[in-house]
């Protein structure tokens, strides 16, 4: 007896919080159905904020990708790099689009240069420096963009004022040669310039002697430019100025270098002129009655190939180009 009567209290017990529980839902119902949906609500904003997160962030790094590795950037990308500059959580995507930036606009006034109008000479060097100050003063974490920041402004400088202006940007960007590439690259471009201010005019070329071996780079196989080898790895580049092939790899510049020295002695090209012209390296290679002249450099985080080929006596810009600085004033 005792048991059925627990058994029947507990049915009581379980009747009554039942009927609480329905009485409850019927009173307040809408409430509960409102909050179910309000917390669905929030569930479906994070899903989509982490979603739309994801999406910027593969959008920000497929940008970085093609203008910046890859070399497709043009004047008309400037506001997306500015962008990435600005916006961009990621400081090594940041900086390198600042320094990218200023690229850009250096080889505005590069490409240009005696064919633009003065005014548009000016602004595209004092864009390139704006963005290339900006890199330095924002992004101090990131040591190899702001080397290749200080070397740009070594261009801008050479550019405005001739050689010896580039001396104090370069000094600043070997001064990083413990955590940056481009400070070793810095400190080996003051070298070659300490040597040459140490030379007679008559002895300003062929600083050093041609390697026997590739340093490590393969040639392609088509040669845009017959008998003169472009390394594997380095993709041409559209927006070359005219009467140049230009071309853009991840190899560093001081293997490029070594690569022309050696293969072009291979196939029967004499070094004639090995030296510094700004932030890069020219090299002039003679046979026969032709030259091929090969400018060689840093491009954010790429190296640049430029070559022309001729006939007939070398050019003086390609001849002596350590002896013969930009005018101080830009071009009419």
């Amino acid at each position: 007896m005792k048991s059925e009567r627990r058994h029947e209290l507990k049915q009581n017990v379980l009747g009554a919080e039942l009927t609480k529980a329905f009485g409850f839902f019927r009173t307040h119902g809408k409430l509960a159905a409102y909050g179910v949906l309000g917390i669905a609500a929030v569930l479906l904003v994070y899903v989509w904020v982490q979603k739309h997160a994801q999406s910027k962030e593969r959008g920000a790094q497929a940008d970085f990708t093609r203008l910046v590795l890859g070399g497709e950037a043009r004047t008309e990308n400037l506001p997306q790099l500015e962008a990435i500059v600005d916006g961009d959580s990621n400081e090594f995507r940041a900086a390198y689009a600042g320094v990218t930036a200023g690229d850009v606009c250096v080889n505005v006034a590069m490409t240009g240069e005696g064919t633009i109008p003065a005014e548009e000479y000016r602004k595209a060097l004092a864009n390139a420096r704006s963005y290339y100050d900006k890199v330095i003063e924002k992004f101090p974490q990131q040591p190899g963009a702001v080397a290749k920041a200080h070397m740009g402004l070594g261009v801008v400088a050479e550019m405005e004022k001739g050689l010896s202006a580039a001396r104090k940007p370069v000094d600043d960007a070997a001064a990083l040669k413990a955590t940056a590439v481009g400070g070793v690259i810095a400190q080996r471009i003051l070298q070659e310039w300490d040597e040459l201010a140490s030379l007679s005019p008559m002895r300003k070329t062929a600083l050093t002697p041609p390697t026997t071996q590739p340093a490590g780079l393969l040639a392609q196989a088509d040669m845009p430019i017959p008998g003169v080898p472009v390394p594997q790895g380095f993709n041409a580049d559209k927006a070359a100025p005219q009467g140049a092939v230009r071309f853009v790899g991840g190899a560093s510049d001081l293997q490029v270098v070594n690569f022309y020295k050696a293969e072009m002695a291979q196939r029967g090209w004499t070094l004639a002129v090995d030296s510094p012209v700004g932030t890069s390296v020219m090299l002039v290679f003679i046979k026969d009655n032709q030259y091929v002249a090969a400018r060689i450099g840093a491009v954010s985080i790429n190296t640049q190939i430029e070559l022309r080929a001729g006939t007939g006596a070398v050019p003086a810009e390609f001849a002596a180009p350590a002896t013969q600085p930009r005018p101080a004033t830009a071009p009419k």
